[in-house]
């Protein structure tokens, strides 16, 4: 892939657990790297859960690979001020790339 068609800026991140002061549980998202990606977005749709209609929109990602990143399906990705969270994550040995499809819940 050329490095042109790369033209957005995404950060991916994983969760981190934590413990509050008080010994409460928690978590918080740690960035592990900011990389140049081409996002291409699918038709969306609404699902029915929990006695409630919550729309998604579907992304999928193409970034380079580097295996430092750790890609993995509990990781998310943040791009243009909105969070999508990977559902897999697969890697295209001929270009040397990954493709991470995500959703985003509205």
């Amino acid at each position: 892939m050329r490095a042109g068609q790369l033209r957005e800026r995404i950060t991916v991140q994983s969760r981190t657990l934590t413990t509050s002061t008080s010994g409460d549980p928690g978590e918080t998202w740690a960035t592990v790297a900011t990389v140049w990606a081409r996002a291409e977005l699918a038709a969306g749709g609404e699902a029915f859960e929990a006695e409630r209609t919550i729309s998604r929109a579907i992304a999928t990602f193409t970034l380079r690979y580097d295996a430092s990143l750790g890609l993995a399906p509990a990781m998310r990705i943040v791009w243009n001020g909105a969070n999508w969270n990977i559902h897999d994550v697969v890697y295209d040995d001929r270009k040397r790339m990954w493709i991470l499809q995500t959703s985003k819940t509205a």
